[in-house]
């Protein structure tokens, strides 16, 4: 197995059946994994905040939950992808370092994932979100399997 790991504002993707694919430490932000179950494509999001018009001037798109999303489908249809083929999982969007429940990172997140995956007709598999625990999730492109580490705790979607 090949662990290929998306860091914090950013995305991995493969088309390798060896290949799995892991994200750490996910809090407020959101932790997408899409995967194209025919073609066997997939690939997982780390992104931290859930507008990219808020820093317009970031050239980091994966950072931003809706400029990210958008990146990550474009990325798996020039790898062959179709975006009807799609499947969404989603983890993270926690109420982590927000004691107040000010600023609503987490949820935000969440709100905007769910409103561009709509626009793309993908539909969500899973969804393992908010609460204060930090998860790292895995995407298995041979087989799809998503697992979520949730503090050794491991749940696993084929």
């Amino acid at each position: 197995m090949n662990l290929i790991t998306a860091t914090i504002g950013a995305m991995a993707v493969s088309n390798k059946k060896g290949d799995t694919i892991v994200t750490y430490s996910l809090g407020s932000c959101l932790g997408l994994a899409l995967y194209d179950k025919v073609h066997k494509i997939g690939g997982i999001l780390h992104a931290m905040l859930p507008d990219n018009s808020i820093v317009p001037y970031d050239k980091n798109r994966c950072k931003f939950v809706n400029s990210g999303i958008v990146e990550l489908v474009n990325e798996l249809c020039r790898m062959g992808a179709a975006v009807p083929n799609m499947i969404a999982d989603i983890a993270g969007c926690s109420h982590i370092m927000d004691d107040n429940n000010i600023f609503k990172i987490g949820e935000r997140n969440l709100k905007m994932a769910k409103t561009i995956l709509r626009k793309f007709s993908i539909p969500i598999r899973t969804e393992e979100v908010g609460g204060t625990a930090s998860r790292t999730i895995y995407l298995e492109i041979a087989t799809g399997r998503f697992t979520i580490d949730m503090m050794g705790q491991k749940r696993v979607v084929d």
